[in-house]
């Protein structure tokens, strides 16, 4: 298992759209399995909007959760792909311990994500979007937050 750290960006629609269309947008065969996490069972064309109001109303997760309000954050969507050995025998058990392993050591399993299994390629990959907005407090996972060990870094930091 290869994971490969592909961008940040703004769109959850437009991610969401290339995860779960073919690239011409009117059929999906490449699309495999697809699962959502922390979004309370919705479906994955579904992900995006939930994804886009948690984003929207992170100052008022961050009020609520008795954070200062900073400014708005830009890069909101979070895009990785795990990429398998085409020798591989993938079951659905393993893709999704996979996906949750990848998130937990991340420092992302608690944020809501989108998991979509593209069949396009000679090997087996999993696309995953993950919203930087923790839903419980509104911080990004992109801002520097302090640390067990006493010093600000990101969730990120270490994603390479």
């Amino acid at each position: 298992m290869n994971p490969v750290e592909i961008t940040q960006g703004k769109s959850f629609k437009g991610l969401s759209q290339y995860l779960l269309q073919d690239q011409n947008r009117e059929t999906a065969e490449r699309v495999g399995m697809v699962q959502t996490l922390n979004l309370e069972g919705a479906q994955g064309d579904q992900a995006w909007y939930l994804m886009l109001a948690t984003a929207n109303n992170a100052n008022a997760l961050k009020e609520a959760a008795g954070i200062k309000k900073g400014k708005a954050v830009k890069n909101t969507v979070y895009h990785y792909s795990i990429n398998f050995n085409p020798d591989d025998e993938l079951t659905p058990d393993i893709q999704r311990r996979a996906i949750a392993g990848s998130l937990k050591a991340l420092g992302l399993d608690d944020h809501q994500a989108l998991a979509v299994e593209h069949t396009d390629k000679a090997h087996n990959h999993i696309h995953i979007m993950v919203n930087l907005i923790d839903p419980t407090n509104g911080m990004s996972a992109a801002s520097p937050q302090m640390c067990e060990d006493g010093k600000k870094r990101s969730k990120l930091s270490n994603s390479q």
